[in-house]
């Protein structure tokens, strides 16, 4: 199974959209870097040993890092954004769907 992993590109994009501004204005914001953060979590791991090594695990550390990262205030969709993403390829995994991306 192939997981799309959100990148730091499509989350200030997200959040620009939702906010009605550009990404530059969101790359400007406080505790930025704590999202970027966030979305490499559910990636982390030591060699072949995943740290978060189910799909249900990986959503949870992606949602409770972007929470954590003060996300500014009408951002929050762009959380369910990235959870979903890695829910439905866990989906179509469990289907029988292709996932490759």
């Amino acid at each position: 199974m192939t997981i799309h992993y959100p990148e730091f590109g499509d989350f200030y994009d997200v959040a620009a959209d939702i906010l009605a501004t550009t990404p530059e204005q969101i790359a400007r914001f406080p505790n930025v870097g704590l999202a970027e953060s966030a979305l490499a979590a559910p990636r982390a791991g030591f060699g072949d040993v995943e740290a978060y090594p189910t799909i249900l695990e990986k959503a949870a550390i992606l949602r409770r890092g972007l929470a954590c990262a003060n996300v500014p205030r009408g951002a929050e969709p762009g959380l369910v954004l990235g959870v979903r993403a890695i829910c439905s390829d866990a989906r179509r995994a469990r289907s029988g769907t292709r996932v490759d991306r």
